[in-house]
């Protein structure tokens, strides 16, 4: 066919204007079957992936997509994870240079560009091929808060309140758009209750439609786990998944144990 010579180069567009190797990445990342989703509430940031062990021989200690770049900065890593490895050495070098230059930690705002940059070099140059991974990073910023950041092969890096990536990233989407809304309209009606008494409250009311989620911790967990569970459409235990979040008490990027996983597992299947 006519397309198949635009399918050799990673830098030639096709007729189209497509870069076919860039959009064959982004199929390389669902490959591997996982599903990661990250969420950010009032003061926490959670992120939560499927977590597969490949053999019965595998220790599943050893298995993980969750890295801490900094004490401060989280990534987990959703497609091929020999790629990711590489991106996660990347991101420590760019954060511990930042460090050693400016005399303090890197904001996870610049370092997820500075991922981005790197990734989308090359999309322009031919000599090295584009990783098939997508790479979530999470932190809480001092001066804004949580913050959430997704970067994809392409190169690309756009911050969330809540995004989904991997095998089922559409269906994770819509799932996360419509829990948003349900949970949006909850908060809406509080406000209201809050605020029949008083007139003014209720012009403030109408101009205060955000998209953030206003969840503590717990909530911003369990929302996470939830989520997850409706895109698989099962149940699963705490040993089929890993949770990490970064709170703003608690600013470290931390991995939940499998304890704790358990404990919000039974919480949800409480609430249902």
């Amino acid at each position: 066919s006519r397309n198949a010579q635009y399918d050799r180069h990673i830098t030639i567009f096709s007729p189209e204007g497509k870069l076919y190797q860039i959009e064959y990445s982004f199929k390389a990342i669902r490959l591997p079957g996982d599903t990661t989703i990250g969420v950010r509430g009032r003061d926490t940031v959670c992120l939560i992936t499927t977590k597969k062990v490949p053999d019965k021989l595998v220790d599943p200690s050893s298995v993980t997509r969750m890295y801490r770049i900094t004490p401060q900065i989280g990534c987990c890593v959703t497609g091929r994870l020999p790629d990711a490895r590489a991106l996660i050495y990347k991101s420590r070098q760019i954060a511990a240079e930042f460090q050693f230059d400016n005399g303090y930690q890197i904001p996870v705002r610049h370092l997820a560009n500075e991922v981005a940059n790197y990734n989308q070099l090359f999309t322009q140059h031919a000599y090295k091929r584009v990783p098939g991974v997508s790479l979530l990073y999470c932190a809480v910023d001092d001066e804004v808060g949580p913050r959430l950041y997704m970067v994809d092969p392409a190169g690309s890096c756009y911050g969330y309140h809540a995004v989904s990536t991997g095998t089922k990233e559409q269906e994770g989407m819509s799932t996360l758009e419509k829990m948003m809304k349900e949970k949006r309209e909850e908060q809406d009606e509080e406000e209201k209750k809050k605020s029949d008494g008083d007139d003014k409250d209720k012009k403030g009311g109408k101009t205060k439609k955000v998209n953030k989620l206003d969840l503590n911790e717990k909530e911003t967990v369990e929302f996470a786990i939830e989520a997850l569970q409706k895109v698989l459409g099962v149940d699963f235990k705490s040993n089929q998944v890993e949770v990490a979040v970064c709170t703003e008490n608690n600013a470290k990027f931390r991995s939940l144990t499998m304890k704790e996983i358990d404990e919000y597992l039974t919480n949800i299947s409480e609430k249902d």
